[in-house]
């Protein structure tokens, strides 16, 4: 139902959307990280239920835990590499 227009604008925010379980998103970040470099990540969650949504940031705030650290492939040059978690911004 959306014009070539909206069809773009609603893929371009879906392609570095990270939805799923924790093990899900920790890949697909881990992903995005690599492609490009980011030393920060930004999150939202669309959620309706205040409990739901901070439950969700919750899982969010510990994907970075079992890891060591999301950080991009390229740290070394990076300023904040040094974060053991990856920064969430309600």
């Amino acid at each position: 139902r959306l014009d070539p227009m909206g069809r773009a604008m609603l893929a371009d925010s879906l392609a570095h959307a990270c939805v799923g379980s924790p093990d899900t998103v920790r890949a697909k970040l881990q992903m995005f990280l690599q492609r490009t470099g980011a030393d920060e990540i930004m999150a939202t969650a669309n959620i309706h239920d205040h409990a739901a949504r901070k439950r969700s940031f919750q899982l969010f705030a510990e994907i970075g835990r079992p890891m060591g650290a999301l950080k991009p492939a390229t740290a070394a040059g990076n300023a904040s590499a040094g974060h053991p978690h990856p920064a969430v911004h309600a």
